[in-house]
C-alpha cells in the first residue's frame, strides 16, 4: 500500500492524494497478470518525503475506496461483522432496522459524521464515479447486507 496510496504527511490522520494515488495505482495495476487477484493492505500509505503514514481508524475502508476510485471499479464490497447498516445499534436497540439501500450521497454525509462505523472519508472517493459499496457480513455471507447505491435520494429500510 505504501507504493500505491500517496498521502499527506499527517501520521495517524493522513489524507490520500487522489491524482498521485491514481497514477501509482494505474501504473501498478497495468503490471498485474490477467487472472491474478491482487491483495493490498489498507490503513497505510506513503507521505511526500517517502515516510510511512497511516490514515486513521477505519483506514482500510478508506484505502479500499481510494483504490476502487483509482481503478474506476464496478463496486466495492466491505465485509464486516454485521449484516449491514442499521437505523440504530441493534445490540442496544431491539427495534433497529437494517437499511437495505441508501444513496451514496446520504451515506457520505452520515459516514463523515461518524456514523456507520467506517472511516469518515470512506465513501467520498466513490462519489465522482458513482461506485456502489456493498456492506456484507462475514459471519452470514448469504445475508443481503446494505447497498450504498449510486442512485441519488434512494433509501430503503427492511420491514
Amino acid at each position: 500500500a505504501t507504493r500505491l496510496l500517496k498521502t499527506s504527511s499527517e501520521a495517524g490522520r493522513a489524507t490520500v492524494l487522489s491524482e498521485p494515488t491514481r497514477s501509482a495505482v494505474q501504473d501498478w495495476y497495468a503490471t498485474v497478470p490477467p487472472g491474478t487477484i491482487p491483495v493490498v493492505t489498507g490503513f497505510i500509505g506513503e507521505g511526500p518525503q517517502g515516510q510511512i503514514t497511516t490514515v486513521g481508524r477505519g483506514g482500510s475502508d478508506y484505502s479500499a475506496a481510494c483504490l476502487a476510485a483509482a481503478l474506476n471499479a464496478r463496486a466495492v464490497h466491505r465485509w464486516t461483522d454485521t449484516q449491514g447498516i442499521f437505523t440504530s445499534d441493534p445490540n442496544r436497540d431491539p427495534s433497529a432496522k437494517r437499511i437495505v439501500r441508501i444513496s451514496l450521497d446520504q451515506a457520505n454525509v452520515l459516514t463523515s459524521a461518524g456514523k456507520f462505523g467506517m472511516h469518515p472519508s470512506a465513501v467520498e472517493p466513490l462519489l465522482p464515479n458513482r461506485i456502489p459499496l456493498h456492506i456484507r457480513s462475514t459471519f452470514e455471507p448469504e445475508a443481503p447486507g446494505t447497498l450504498l447505491d449510486p442512485t441519488p435520494g434512494v433509501m430503503e429500510i427492511a420491514p
